[in-house]
């Protein structure tokens, strides 16, 4: 399901409740994203399609990343509109914990997933180590 710049950016502003520049932003964020496969701020700023100075777009990730931060509930919210799933639907959950030891360090995660027609979906992951 390919959605367009203005679907994505309309989602992530009714999930995230944020304001439409915001979303536009976290939109462009994410198509640079996957255009050039990195998280890396200063590779995502060449790939932002925007006319503006590649310094200034690195600056602009640099304030959006230090200023916007998301609730768990609402990144959920988002998750499932991306997979189609519609506010009010039933949803199948799957709990999952895993528990290893890596060296010396007890890893202990825990996942909570929905099961959608497209795939299953994590919402949320806990992380533990001891």
């Amino acid at each position: 399901m390919v959605r367009s710049f203005e679907e994505i950016s309309k989602i992530l502003k009714e999930a995230l409740s944020m304001n439409a520049a915001r979303a536009n932003a976290l939109t462009l964020i994410i198509f640079a994203m996957i255009n050039c496969e990195t998280v890396n701020l200063s590779k995502l700023s060449k790939h932002l399609k925007t006319d503006v100075k590649q310094e200034s777009s690195y600056k602009r990730l640099q304030r959006f990343m230090k200023e916007v931060t998301f609730k768990p509930m609402e990144l959920a919210r988002a998750l499932l509109a991306f997979a189609g799933v519609e506010a009010d639907e039933k949803l199948k959950l799957i709990l999952d914990r895993t528990n290893w030891k890596f060296g010396e360090s007890y890893i202990n995660i825990l996942c909570l997933s929905v099961v959608t027609p497209n795939g299953n979906f994590p919402l949320f992951l806990e992380h533990a180590r001891r």
